[in-house]
């Protein structure tokens, strides 16, 4: 494993050099290149003469003999003759705490300095807004050395942040607001939100790119959104960003002092870490080699020069050269042993196990792959539950551990039974539980789930395995239960946080819950700190566990007033599985599809029992054939100019995957013909396909579209997130709602719409959309919102009154970046654009009630796939808003077809049938009655997500539709 560096202590050096010469200057902070204010900016306490005797006092005092008693005993005047809040006596405690600062004394730093915001804040004088904000950046420093209160570091630099918001940009600066930035995002990153992290160090760097800031705050500034970028895997920028931090500093006509080159030294570590994640070894080899020159001059035998050293070693290591690799790895640990840096030597072993590895020493890997777990954690045999992100770095090497142990069983099964290798797995397995219950922003969530899924593939192959080889029924269960839970977590967790947010005060519960997070955190700092004794170790373990028992007793007891709600927060993954076999019939069976690295597996559920099994598809196969068939359907949907040779190819390559993919799928589960509904639990790439559309049988005639033997001919399909968001579902009720809120947005010509600074999206002209919701309003009394009223606003209004919503318009799916999607409204009347549209962080704060969403529109199943958690889409948001089940789109719909499906699916509705059986009765209605368009691609997109259960649906009477006017 690479290591990067802290280039914390430079960054802290450059704002230091920077906050002291600004006020060593002992004047006051309104400068002549400050803009003249304006009467109403006039300050409270104007500085006489003698004030400005005393400032030049103050500057005395500090350059002079005994600084701390005099300026001590000056204060202690100054607060007998002046107000609380002047600007003098203000400067004077600020510069008290300077002197606190250069002695490392960080608590009564942070106590001068608070003292002095708060008599600069109630003086309330905009002449002094500068220095507050550069209190507050400084005030966040300290806090970041006090047993790692990151809480504290984000809380007052966001206070210096909301400062600077209430004055004109003309009056900030710029530097002190790039330090603000920079301790937020860096407070953020370590407290695992990297989401908030990235957005504040973008904001930072984007000040830098004007030039109107000094190189020492944005080379590193830069450097850091690089990491934050690194962490997130987006490589390609990640790679910009460091270059740009390099030229930040190249770019000084004055030269480079040997401050300056250790940032270049750590900007070259970054970009190592970049390429090997890029897996261009060499140039990461050549980057390191690069960093150690310079810090073998400026820093030798420092804990730098061991970085080098160990991510040199672990890019020979990928680079097969192993001799290398091992001579590198021990010049590290020879330094790390002589400065006694065990987060170091955990590395360095963790590298050195996969030399052995490599090597066939399975027993020596073994050996070191233990060292290394010591060396995170004192007593790995009794791990507590420990929610904090940066514990991945033991999840790795705990996670070799089992894959080393599992060899050793394969070679040897009575020395190295299964249930120590099980073990050696459920250990990592409570480990990843711990950090998916504790990473704050849902981004960085879905980034530990993505990390973390090797580790179920493992246990989910060696439970198949077992179950496969033994018949056990205990591993069978066991390899159910870690299928489903790498599956959704985030999407569940927010779901039962919006039901947590409907029983209780939410402000109330967010701030406990932060508490409890917050000394979860510090306590793990001040044990990863290390120095400490092995009873101080215990003690620390100890407090940590009781932290987190509390955390999740205090979320557990919210529920003693709402049974329905009560376990939605405990590990109930047998129960899930009970309650869901219980709600099926003999008619129906659950994919339950894992896509991973080197294998794909499905999990059955029927009311009979439990099944796992391995596909005979490679994940790499799975990707290309879903690509080649979702592409085939589309290309020869859609292109109407193609020759009949063009078309009569892609249809061949249609007919090809579809029947190829329904063999690899569906067929090696032998399911009996008796089984009529399938409810598909979709996984990675499998999220994307239409299985509706897939081929039980080979093809010959080309074009037949209508005769062809597609799966939803024999089946009735549903999908749905997960088992637990099912359960979920099946645990929740709603009051009854009004009928039917259906939405057509006018839009009569085409138009294009700039987005997120993007290339234009061009949407076409809305022609059948009132068609389509004109038999809700006639047939089922709905609420149709069309013209100026189909407006954001009038659907923000009344979306929570109704048990069917239905949008029928414009969508865009931002595959980039998925929270750029929206539904687009009255675009036609509203004079700004960007108001009608309705962002999907918006859709997900809707507070819905609804038994069904249908969007009627493009691409509203499609968006950024997150793996582990599924796809980041508009239907995924309406889910979150609180919608049972979301009716969508996989693909650029067809506005005329959609017509006649949606007035049959309405029709079955009525019926009383349930959603995935009205759907696909209205499919085959459409194959057979659009002798023209039987093209899978104009209904196949069409899936439901979510609960199937029938709707409350009728037609109202004459009395009834003519009083719903009035």
């Amino acid at each position: 494993m690479p290591v990067k560096t802290i280039a914390f202590w430079n960054l802290l050096g450059s704002i230091l050099v920077l906050t002291c010469l600004s006020f060593l200057k002992c004047t006051p902070v309104s400068t002549p290149e400050t803009p003249p204010l304006s009467s109403s900016f006039t300050s409270s306490i104007m500085l006489t003469a003698a004030d400005s005797l005393l400032l030049d006092s103050i500057g005395i005092i500090i350059k002079g003999e005994n600084p701390k008693p005099n300026l001590d005993a000056f204060i202690g005047r100054l607060k007998k003759r002046l107000p609380e809040q002047h600007p003098v006596l203000a400067e004077a405690i600020y510069k008290r705490g300077i002197l606190d600062y250069r002695s490392s004394n960080y608590y009564k730093t942070i106590s001068f300095y608070t003292d002095a915001v708060w008599r600069y804040e109630k003086n309330n004088s905009p002449a002094d807004f500068n220095t507050i904000c550069k209190l507050y950046r400084n005030i966040s420093l300290n806090y970041y050395f006090v047993e790692g209160y990151l809480d504290s570091v984000y809380y007052y630099a966001d206070l210096g942040l909301q400062k600077m918001n209430e004055y004109p940009d003309s009056l900030i600066d710029d530097n002190i607001r790039i330090g603000l930035y920079q301790w937020a995002g860096l407070a953020s990153r370590e407290m695992g939100d990297l989401a908030a992290s990235g957005n504040f160090l973008k904001m930072g760097v984007d000040l830098c790119k004007q030039g109107r800031s000094g190189y020492k705050i944005c080379g590193p500034t830069t450097m850091n959104y690089a990491w934050t970028l690194w962490d997130q895997n987006q490589l390609d920028s990640a790679m910009h960003y460091s270059l740009l931090a390099e030229q930040f500093f190249l770019d000084q006509i004055a030269g480079l002092n040997a401050w300056d080159s250790t940032y270049i030294a750590d900007i070259y570590n970054n970009r190592s870490e970049i390429l090997t994640l890029s897996k261009d070894h060499q140039a990461a080899i050549q980057a390191q080699h690069n960093s150690l020159i310079i810090n073998q001059k400026i820093r030798p035998n420092s804990r730098f020069v061991a970085m080098n050293y160990n991510n040199i070693g672990y890019a020979y290591v990928h680079e097969q050269k192993l001799d290398s690799a091992e001579s590198y790895l021990m010049r590290s640990m020879q330094i790390n042993q002589a400065l006694k840096d065990t987060f170091l030597l955990a590395q360095n072993l963790e590298n050195l196990a996969d030399v052995c590895l490599y090597k066939g020493r399975h027993f020596q890997a073994l050996e070191f792959l233990d060292q290394a777990i010591n060396f995170y954690f004192p007593n790995p045999k009794n791990l507590p539950t420990i929610a904090a992100l940066y514990k991945y770095e033991m999840i790795l090497p705990m996670s070799q551990r089992a894959r080393t142990l599992y060899t050793l069983h394969q070679n040897d099964s009575q020395s190295y039974p299964l249930e120590r290798v099980l073990k050696a797995y459920e250990q990592v397995d409570s480990l990843v539980s711990a950090l998916q219950f504790s990473v704050r922003s849902e981004q960085s969530k879905v980034l530990a789930v993505e990390k973390l899924k090797p580790v179920y593939e493992d246990l989910i192959g060696i439970c198949e395995m077992g179950w496969r080889t033994r018949k056990d029924t205990v591993l069978l269960a066991k390899a159910f239960r870690y299928l489903e839970r790498s599956k959704a977590l985030v999407l569940r967790e927010r779901q039962q946080n919006a039901q947590l947010a409907a029983m209780i005060n939410q402000e109330r519960f967010q701030q406990r819950e932060r508490q409890f997070i917050g000394d979860i955190n510090r306590l793990n700092l001040k044990l990863q700190k290390g120095q400490l004794t092995k009873t101080e170790s215990h003690q620390l373990l100890d407090q940590i566990q009781r932290k987190e028992l509390s955390l999740k007793s205090y979320r557990d007891s919210l529920y003693q007033n709402a049974p329905k709600y009560k376990g939605y927060l405990s590990d109930t993954d047998i129960e899930i599985s009970k309650k869901i076999r219980q709600s099926l019939t003999e008619k129906q069976i659950v994919l339950d599809y894992f896509v991973g690295d080197h294998a794909v597996f499905v999990g059955t559920l029927t009311a009979e029992g439990l099944g796992i099994q391995k596909l005979p598809v490679s994940p790499e196969q799975l990707a290309d054939r879903v690509t080649q068939f979702r592409s085939a359907i589309n290309i020869s949907g859609t292109s109407m100019n193609l020759s009949l040779p063009e078309r009569l190819a892609q249809d061949s390559v249609y007919r090809t995957n579809g029947l190829w993919l329904y063999k690899q799928l569906i067929e090696p589960l032998a399911i009996p013909a008796s089984i009529s509904r399938l409810t598909i639990i979709p996984d990675g790439i499998l999220a994307f396909l239409p299985f509706s559309a897939l081929l039980t049988q080979q093809q010959d005639l080309p074009e037949a579209y209508a005769s062809y033997a597609y799966l939803v001919k024999d089946k009735v399909i549903n999908h749905q997130f997960s088992l637990a968001i099912w359960y979920d579902n099946l645990q929740r009720t709603y009051p009854p709602n009004k009928g039917i809120l259906a939405i057509a947005p006018t839009q009569t010509t085409g138009k294009s719409l700039s987005h997120s600074g993007k290339k234009p999206i061009n949407f076409s002209s809305l022609r059948y959309n009132q068609e389509e919701i004109k038999p809700l309003d006639n047939n089922y009394g709905a609420k149709t919102l069309t013209g100026r009223e189909a407006s954001r606003e009038m659907f923000e209004q009344l979306s929570g009154d109704y048990q069917i919503l239905h949008f029928a318009g414009h969508a865009y799916a931002d595959l980039e970046n998925a929270y750029h999607s929206f539904l687009a409204f009255d675009i036609d009347h509203s004079s700004v654009v960007s108001d009608e549209l309705f962002l999907l962080d918006q859709l997900e704060k809707l507070p819905l009630k609804a038994n069904m969403v249908v969007l009627s529109a493009c691409q509203t199943a499609d968006g950024d796939l997150a793996k582990g958690e599924g796809v980041i889409s508009l239907s995924r948001a309406a889910t979150l808003a609180g919608a049972k089940s979301v009716v969508s789109s996989l693909w650029l719909v067809n506005q005329q077809s959609k017509v006649g499906l949606f007035q049959d699916f309405y029709a079955y509705l009525a019926q009383g049938l349930p959603k995935d059986e009205a759907l696909q009765l209205a499919q085959l209605n459409y194959m057979q009655q659009e002798i023209n368009n039987p093209h899978p691609y104009y209904w196949a997109g069409l899936i439901n997500m979510g609960d199937s259960e029938p709707v409350a649906l009728s037609k109202p009477s004459l009395w009834a539709k003519l009083f719903s006017r009035n």
